[in-house]
Parts: C-alpha cells; structure tokens; sequence
C-alpha cells in the first residue's frame, strides 16, 4: 500500500449518516496545498458529494494536493473537518471511503509526514490538532459500527493519539475483526504499553505479502517505521 492511492474494491458500504455538511465560509484561496491556492478544492469536494462516477479520481486529486508525496500543507488541517464529512456519505463504496479516511489519517501523522524542508512545524502542528479534534467521532463512529475501513481509520488514529480515545481500543476492534487489524490493535497496544519492538513488527506483518514486503523494504529502527506498519495491516484489512 504505501502511498494511500492504491487501493481496490467496489463494494457498497452500509454506513447512514443524515446528511454532510461542508463548511461555506472558507476562503480556501487564502491557502495553500501542493499546487499552491487551494481554490480548486470546493470543486473536489461537491463531485465527491454529487457525482459517483468522479469520486476515484476526485480523491486522488485530493491526495495529491493535501499529502503530495506524504507532505502535508496548511490547506490540509483545513480541510480535515469537511474530508471527514465526506468520508460518511451513505453510498461511498469501501475503496472511496477508506481512501477518504486514511488522507485524514495521513494528514495527521505529525513527524512522520515529510514536511522537512517544504513547510513548517507550525504547519505540521496545526494538520496534527484538527486530525486529534475528530478522533473522538471517529471512534464513536467506529464503535457503532462493523465496517472495517472506519475501525481501521479509528485504531490508525489512535496510533497517533492514543490519549484521544475514550475507550479501550478493543472496543473498537473487537476479538471477531480481521486478523489483519488483530494484528494492528496487538502492535498499538504493545506500542501504549511502551515494548513494541521490530521483530513484533515484522511477525504481525507477515500475515499480509504485501505488508510483509512493505516492512522488509522499509526496516529502521526509527518508531515511524513501527507506527507505518500499523497503519499499513489496518487500512489493508479494510478492503481485504
């Protein structure tokens, strides 16, 4: 997986929500994303909203203008609330939505971004609160429901934000759940307790090839690398 964009599955989601709003006082000319201002994003937005056979490429567009090669801008930490609230449209399939919840995600990822040289901390802080401030209504959302992809957005999240969470994270990923995200809920709890260690790693991911390979080829003894494969065996399971 990797990159976010790569995922396959057209199965519809049974996900109800009573309606998405999205935010109308935004200048988003006023910020910027990968391309610069980031005026084009309402447009992004309304053919997610109103036009399935657009979504797939819409939120590639996305991705590419808020986590351009996993750097994040400060249209990104705008943008959250309202990719957040598309994420909960009733007729996404399960590729849309997970695409959609794990830019959230992505966005979040702190210091693990490659914001180094292309923008400020001040910036990646500001992406890093506006992920934290959903993480509640992610894991409420999670806990009401069995879809994998917002368990795995919920569990990725709290990778981040452990303190977040209202509840034990095996609420939210129950004993029945993929053995994929079994596997991500050990890794994070290992992680919470403070004794994650590379070789747990690299044993949860072998029961994945892909998240197998991915953590073969990205080996490091730095925690991102730890935190990268979690979020790797949980979005994997969410269009397994």
């Amino acid at each position: 997986m990797g990159s976010g964009c790569d995922l396959v599955g057209v199965a519809v989601a049974v996900v109800t929500v009573e309606r998405v709003e999205l935010p109308e006082e935004i200048d988003w000319s006023d910020v910027q994303h990968a391309y610069g201002p980031a005026g084009d994003l309402p447009a992004l937005f309304d053919l997610i909203r109103t036009a399935p056979a657009d979504r797939d490429e819409a939120i590639n567009d996305l991705w590419s203008a808020l986590c351009h090669q996993e750097t994040i801008y400060e249209a990104s930490a705008v943008a959250v609330p309202t990719l957040f609230s598309l994420a909960q449209l009733h007729d996404l399939s399960v590729t849309d939505r997970t695409s959609l919840l794990m830019l959230v995600v992505y966005i979040g990822r702190g210091d693990d971004t490659a914001w180094e040289g292309h923008v400020s901390w001040e910036t990646v802080e500001r992406c890093s609160a506006a992920v934290e401030a959903i993480v509640p209504k992610l894991e409420q959302w999670a806990r009401s429901t069995p879809e994998p992809a917002v368990r795995a957005a919920a569990l990725a999240a709290a990778t981040y934000f452990p303190a977040s969470l209202a509840g034990d994270i095996r609420t939210i990923v129950p004993d029945d759940a993929d053995p994929r995200l079994l596997a991500a809920r050990r890794l994070l709890m290992s992680q919470i307790r403070g004794d994650l260690t590379n070789a747990d790693v690299l044993v949860a991911a072998s029961i994945d090839e892909d998240v197998a390979d991915f953590a073969h080829e990205t080996a490091s003894d730095d925690a991102s690398f730890r935190r990268s494969i979690i979020l790797e065996l949980a979005f994997a399971a969410a269009t397994a």
